[in-house]
């Protein structure tokens, strides 16, 4: 059986997760799994929201998509 490997996922671009917490796990086995914690519209770590639902959603699947590259 392969070990498993966990690693902290916390992309520069988005702010730094509090306490405990971390924007996603990297977990590394037979395969590669990532979990991603919920993400927030927050624009390049200023903590500032889009006023457009649609920018919102756009920032939302960025701050994703940075997690999860890992």
């Amino acid at each position: 059986m392969n070990a498993l490997a966990i690693q902290p996922l916390n992309p520069p671009i988005l702010p730094a997760a509090t306490g405990n917490y971390t924007h996603g796990v990297q977990v590394n086995g037979a395969g590669r799994l990532v979990f991603v914690s919920g993400q927030v519209p927050w624009a390049d770590g200023q903590g500032q929201i889009p006023a457009a639902f649609e920018d919102q959603c756009r920032m939302v699947w960025r701050n994703v998509l940075a997690v999860a590259a890992g």
